[in-house]
């Protein structure tokens, strides 16, 4: 009867031992996707934005209203003048201060009144040095969202990233962001991991 019990009880922490192996196993489930590696990237040198021009109180005074993913790529570099390009034929160069503060952009300019009311116009800044990086738009988690993000990997393992899209052509994108010739990109899942999570990636 002795034996018996020892029998048992030895059974009993083996099923223990088992258990607590699987919950283990759980906690270290690595998602299996599709993933991209990075190899071109383009120069930059200007960056293409849309703004809606907004009339102020004061006569002939305006400012600029700008989409929230447009907003964060200016608020990226911080340019100080931003160009813009009048809906007329043979127009002038046309440029516009941009000062900021508290995170805020102030871009108060006057112009004849009646020409621009209630206009949405292309513009753009130069910048001094960027590299933008070209990759499918199945690696961009919500494209036409507010912000943009990647799921990058290191180490086997997922990292968030937001990413600034400058342009879109096709099915490719071109982004900027802390981002290296060679890293892996998820192109599908993004939805189902977090970071810091075990990924497998097929390239």
């Amino acid at each position: 009867m002795k034996r018996f019990f020892q029998i048992l009880i030895l059974g009993a922490f083996i099923f223990f031992l088992g258990t607590c192996k699987k919950q283990n196993d759980y906690f270290e489930f690595s998602i299996h996707t599709k993933g991209f590696k990075i190899l071109d990237s383009i120069p930059l040198r200007e960056i293409r934005i849309r703004s809606r021009v907004v009339h102020q109180m004061a006569k002939n005074h305006y400012h600029l209203h700008f989409d929230p993913n447009y907003e964060l790529q200016i608020l990226n570099y911080k340019p100080s003048k931003l160009e813009l390009k009048l809906p007329y034929l043979h127009a002038p160069i046309f440029f516009v201060n941009l000062s900021y503060k508290e995170n805020k952009i102030i871009s108060n300019f006057i112009f004849p009144e009646g020409w621009i009311d209630a206009a949405e116009l292309e513009g753009f800044f130069f910048i001094k040095q960027a590299i933008g990086w070209i990759v499918p738009i199945e690696t961009i988690y919500s494209p036409f969202g507010e912000k943009q993000y990647v799921v990058k990997i290191e180490r086997e393992k997922s990292k968030f990233l937001q990413v600034w899209v400058i342009k879109i052509y096709g099915n490719k994108v071109i982004i900027t962001g802390d981002i290296t010739l060679g890293d892996v990109l998820l192109t599908s899942r993004q939805g189902e991991v977090v970071d810091g999570m075990p990924v497998k990636v097929n390239l």
